[in-house]
């Protein structure tokens, strides 16, 4: 399983869309209750649909509250190397991972 996904990108490859999975803490909080349990139930209850087009086993993890998802919009610009844009990704989803 991958920490992101990019969706889809504009055609001159500086505005991206991203999907990020973040994990469940595998716990319960001071009210006794689980979070894997307290995050199924605030997407409904029922299994919540990937947005990716083939999310294979990641949707039995979102299923079960053990992955969350997360869509965000990315923009770089020319000058900036691939690796430069994966530093600033990997930086997104550890902001967003806390």
């Amino acid at each position: 399983m991958a920490d992101y996904h990019i969706l889809s990108a504009d055609e001159y490859g500086n505005r991206f869309r991203v999907v990020m999975h973040f994990p469940v803490a595998d716990q319960v909080n001071d009210a006794s209750y689980s979070y894997r349990t307290a995050i199924v139930e605030w997407q409904g209850g029922a299994p919540v649909q990937s947005i990716l087009p083939n999310p294979g086993t990641e949707q039995a993890q979102m299923d079960a509250g053990e992955l969350y998802e997360q869509s965000y919009e990315f923009s770089s610009h020319p000058g900036e190397t691939l690796a430069q844009k994966r530093a600033k990704l990997d930086a997104l989803y550890a902001a967003n991972a806390r």
